[in-house]
């Protein structure tokens, strides 16, 4: 599938690998579908972009590359809406 970007362009992404947020992100609620984007092999920071909007799209970046000690905190019935019974799953 294609997915429009303000950044990128137009990017072909595989549909599984299109990550869906049922109750969207916090203050972009109705904002549920989007892409992990990796503009380049070495980097660190990746894309987080929205299907349905070419101008939405976060920085993110794995914390722990960053802090040893950092740990999510992920609560049970967040677990639940992902499918997943422990973090181990994660």
């Amino acid at each position: 599938m294609q997915v429009q970007t303000t950044r990128f362009g137009a990017v072909e992404v595989e549909s599984d690998r299109v990550l869906n947020f049922p109750s969207g992100l916090l203050g972009f609620a109705s904002y549920r579908q989007f892409v992990l984007l990796q503009p380049d092999e070495e980097g660190v920071f990746y894309w987080l972009q929205s299907v349905d909007a070419p101008e939405l799209a976060f920085v993110v970046t794995d914390p722990r590359l960053w802090s040893d000690e950092y740990q999510a905190v992920i609560r049970q019935d967040q677990l639940d809406v992902m499918g997943m019974r422990s973090m181990a799953e994660a």
